[in-house]
């Protein structure tokens, strides 16, 4: 977990299922230049296939070559963060509370400033061993699960999809701190809609004692995390550059092939790893105690706060073939949901308790009913040896979130070893706004199951249509043979 700046050059031979170059992408948006032709980037983004939410950027200085289009970007021109672009609330919610989670920032003279204030709250609960800021384009209930002993989930949270992709060109202008425990942070995570899409890339970490005056180490690199597919890759370089004095720009490249790291406009490492999924960006600022990180000990003396993170652009670009590709996988899923009758597909799923972390809650609307595709609660205790169902101890809560409203008029469960491990009575509520005033409109009373064999059962409930941003089922009883329930796909209809 971590993770950092502003553009100043350029990139060059890039292919993606065919020979294209390209040139001075950084070049493209030259936001100091107020000279510059807003009628090209009429003529540019009008006419695009995908369009982009680049309202408030300033002209361009030239076309982009080989037509590549920008398709998201922060230029932080504003008194006021766009949420709707980047949120400041939701980092790893789930691990903490929402007050440690919520960056602190200022904006001013056209960039973010992420901030360690002196005494900040720590992140972690529990312990004072990190502090941080961060602001992230999604977020979704358990994701980046990259320590063993973090806190158990007590809440859920809505889901956060302001821009998840695959493939590109990233930008980032920015300058970082040069003090002892912090360290500053560009990353992607994949966005866990299936199992094991779960991958790190890490565009830079930079360690604050590794900040100098004439030259500086870049930390890029690859972790794997549960993504079978990937292998942990050190990407390291040194620039002899003062980041902190100066910004510079971070560029990386994501294609099929494999993904290029940039720094001012130079390409500096190469992989030939690509994940084959949506992945989302972080930017932050961290510090650490006791050991917690790998930049040492901040100074007890050091009272030059708060400790900022610069950030004067984050820029997004694809070619026509990678918006294609990005707008292609979503059609077929919406069509598929259509096919179907089944808006889960379309959903993000979340859970508001603690769960078993090799069976995530996107299993739940996969659309993968197998016996290896199931979401299973976390473990209970019997009262009994023999005790089979367990009306549980406080209720437990599955939820299903849309960026907008869906008409939803039914709900099926799908459980294998249904005897074993389905739920026994669950109520199904809906909220209009997503979050609040959630509503009950069917309950299943006690359901009895046939079968403890792997055979595929399911239960339907049926009610008047309701319009809703949110579905939610409430787990009041289950089968706990195994001491957990389990349920291998929910589908919701309209």
């Amino acid at each position: 977990m971590r993770k950092f700046r502003k553009a100043e050059n350029n990139i060059v031979n890039y292919n993606f299922n065919r020979n294209i170059s390209y040139s001075n992408l950084s070049k493209i948006i030259n936001r100091k230049s107020l000279v510059a032709t807003i009628a090209l980037l009429f003529l540019l983004f009008a006419f695009s296939p995908y369009k982009s939410n680049a309202d408030a950027i300033e002209p361009a200085s030239k076309i982009p070559e080989n037509n590549w289009q920008l398709v998201f970007n922060e230029e932080f021109n504003d008194s006021i963060l766009d949420k709707n672009k980047f949120n400041d609330e939701n980092y790893l919610i789930h691990w903490t509370t929402p007050e440690n989670a919520r960056a602190k920032y200022t904006l001013a003279e056209g960039n973010i400033s992420l901030n360690i204030p002196k005494e900040p709250s720590p992140w972690w609960h529990g312990t004072d061993k990190q502090k941080l800021s961060s602001i992230q384009t999604g977020m979704r209930d358990g994701m980046h699960r990259f320590d063993k002993n973090l806190c158990t989930i007590t809440d859920h949270h809505p889901a956060i999809n302001n821009f998840i992709t695959q493939y590109g060109y990233f930008e980032l202008r920015a300058k970082v701190p040069s003090a002892g425990g912090i360290h500053s942070a560009w990353w992607m995570i994949g966005a866990e809609d299936f199992r094991n899409q779960q991958a790190e890339i890490d565009i830079f970490e930079i360690l604050g004692p590794e900040v100098g005056q004439k030259w500086s180490k870049v930390r890029a690199g690859v972790h794997p995390w549960g993504d079978p597919d990937i292998r942990r890759e050190t990407l390291y370089y040194h620039v002899k550059a003062d980041l902190e004095s100066d910004f510079h720009t971070y560029g990386f490249l994501w294609e099929p092939e494999g993904m290029k790291f940039y720094f001012d406009g130079k390409l500096v490492r190469t992989s030939k790893q690509s994940p084959n999924y949506k992945m989302l960006t972080l930017l932050g600022i961290y510090e650490g105690w006791n050991g917690i990180t790998w930049s040492k000990n901040p100074d007890p003396n050091d009272n030059n706060y708060p400790k900022q993170f610069t950030i004067d652009y984050f820029r997004a670009f694809q070619t026509p073939e990678m918006i294609k590709f990005n707008q292609d996988r979503d059609f077929a899923l919406e069509e598929r949901a259509k096919i179907e009758n089944n808006l889960a597909l379309l959903a993000t799923a979340g859970v508001g308790q603690d769960y078993h972390w090799t069976s995530l809650p996107s299993h739940l609307n996969d659309g993968d009913s197998s016996e290896n595709s199931a979401f299973q609660s976390q473990d209970f205790t019997k009262n009994s040896d023999n005790e089979f169902s367990k009306i549980l101890d406080k209720p437990e809560y599955i939820y299903f979130d849309w960026e907008d409203l869906k008409s939803i008029s039914e709900i099926t469960l799908d459980v294998r070893y249904a005897l074993l491990q389905a739920p026994t009575n669950w109520d199904i509520e809906y909220s209009l706004d997503g979050e609040t005033d959630w509503q009950l409109i069917a309950q299943s009373g006690n359901v009895q199951w046939d079968t403890a064999e792997n055979n595929l059962e399911s239960k339907t409930l049926t009610f008047p249509t309701v319009q809703a941003k949110a579905i939610r089922i409430k787990i009041n009883s289950a089968n706990i043979y195994w001491n957990h329930y389990a349920i291998n796909e929910v589908r919701i209809a309209s």
